[in-house]
């Protein structure tokens, strides 16, 4: 590919240095060679710092913005979106890592069909080399709409191929983001959710990307992996925040059964995450109600009640009877 645009590469870091080295290898060591990595450290208090000056003495396109402040993975972000100057943007967790042809494959399929994003599949890693899990996959590249590709990620119907809100396995237009205003949520966990919703609403084209992929690494004490009603408060919040963006752009008419069938698809997630990681039957009753009260705010359980079928509650009742 001749001349090859610039990509920015986002990577916002907080307390990773024990995983640090072998993202930042994965990146520096991409196939692709036109691109700028932004390192936005969020106010670390372990080696990360340290890390960072080794890299960024053997590599020039290292940019690296040390905050005197702790301002929260989604700020660290918009700090990297702000300070991108490539033609493409890309967002890389620092205890995950990526294929060494990665952007190479996304950037190609994104230009020889003029796509506003690009998709990957996703592994998901844990502390064994040899146990790497298929989280999302696509067997076959293929280029789809922006609408199609909304309703892949709110599950509007099934279908053969499904979106994660994960932003990590994506390349965007820098020009999808920043004509767009489109930002991460300032405070909240579960940013994903809004960004990929009002990215793919403004994408005209998608590119799926077959046979490489993103490694989502899981940490066994993540913050992801906590259960409690902050958990479930950011992940209504976000919700909330997406609802009014839609109303505040004269959108939301336009879009309610996609936010309709989002806020299912995000419904789910919770109550399948309250079941896995909290064991006491009490809890699970308190969590449960707590959230269906919520998320009643958001869409009268009236409305998503016509999207979930019977057979749905017995296969629900069934596990949970057991």
């Amino acid at each position: 590919m001749i001349n090859k645009p610039l990509i920015s590469i986002v990577v916002p870091v907080y307390n990773t240095g024990m995983y640090l080295q072998r993202c930042l290898e994965t990146i520096s060591n991409q196939s692709y060679s036109n691109k700028e990595i932004i390192i936005v450290n969020d106010f670390s208090t372990d080696n990360s710092h340290d890390i960072i000056l080794k890299f960024a003495e053997k590599n020039n396109n290292i940019r690296y913005i040390k905050l005197d402040t702790n301002i929260g993975v989604g700020n660290a972000r918009n700090v990297g979106i702000d300070n991108a100057t490539g033609a493409f943007i890309g967002f890389v967790d620092s205890d995950d890592w990526i294929d060494i042809s990665f952007y190479d494959e996304l950037v190609e399929q994104m230009l020889s069909v003029n796509a506003d994003m690009g998709i990957a599949g996703i592994k998901t890693e844990i502390d064994d080399v040899y146990y790497s899990t298929n989280r999302y996959v696509y067997s076959r590249s293929a280029v789809i709409d922006g609408r199609t590709g909304l309703h892949a990620l709110v599950d509007m119907y099934s279908s053969d191929i499904r979106i994660t809100p994960i932003v990590n396995n994506k390349l965007y237009k820098t020009s999808l983001i920043k004509d767009n205003k489109l930002s991460f949520d300032l405070s909240r966990r579960s940013q994903d959710n809004y960004f990929s919703f009002m990215a793919l609403l403004y994408s005209d084209k998608v590119s799926l990307v077959n046979n490489i992929y993103y490694h989502y690494y899981q940490r066994p004490f993540s913050a992801t992996h906590n259960f409690s009603t902050k958990y479930i408060d950011d992940y209504i919040a976000i919700l909330e925040f997406l609802k009014q963006t839609l109303l505040c752009r004269g959108l939301y008419e336009e879009y309610s059964e996609e936010y309709s069938s989002y806020v299912m698809r995000c419904c789910t997630a919770i109550i399948n995450n309250l079941f896995m990681q909290e064991q006491s039957d009490t809890l699970q009753k308190k969590h449960l109600l707590y959230i269906l009260k919520l998320v009643d705010t958001l869409v009268p359980w009236s409305t998503l009640a016509n999207k979930i079928s019977i057979e749905r509650f017995k296969r629900f009742w069934d596990r949970n009877s057991e």
